[in-house]
């Protein structure tokens, strides 16, 4: 491992690559039980655990290979219908999967559009900190004419 030549103020040479190399079965200070390298150590500084056996470990443990493929029902009876029907265990792993034709229609734009004229989103009012900045931006106007001039 070629690394960084550097020379000090004494005009000496030193190579952080070389020096580590020379360095990496020696216990690291801390609490943790590793060499330089991160390989777990015992009190006698034998190697326990390499550190590529920790990061495969570490790997199998939250990366999830098996993936499993769970059917999309078109409304909440059919998925209880089909909940009652399916044995406790499955055996297959794999499933084919049907495609399901949609109907498209013509004016649909125009019916979204009168449902969301129709019916408003209710304003929710938040409370706390949240509550009084909205306070403080929302302007209301009183209805007041001239009163005297």
């Amino acid at each position: 491992m070629a690394g960084k030549v550097y020379r000090t103020a004494k005009g000496q040479t030193l190579d952080i690559g070389s020096l580590l190399l020379q360095q990496e079965n020696t216990r690291a200070v801390g609490n943790m039980g590793v060499n330089a390298r991160g390989d777990k150590i015992d009190s006698g500084n034998k190697i326990i655990k390499g550190r590529n056996e920790q990061m495969t470990q570490h790997y199998k443990k939250t990366y999830n290979k098996h993936v499993q493929d769970q059917p999309v029902y078109k409304s909440v009876a059919e998925a209880e219908a089909a909940m009652k029907t399916q044995p406790k265990e499955e055996t297959a792993t794999t499933k084919t999967v049907q495609p399901v034709t949609a109907e498209v229609k013509v004016n649909a734009v125009d019916e979204v559009q009168t449902t969301v004229a129709e019916k408003p989103a209710p304003a929710k009012k938040a409370s706390g900190l949240a509550g009084a900045i909205a306070k403080a931006r929302s302007v209301e106007q009183q209805k007041s004419g001239v009163k005297r001039i």
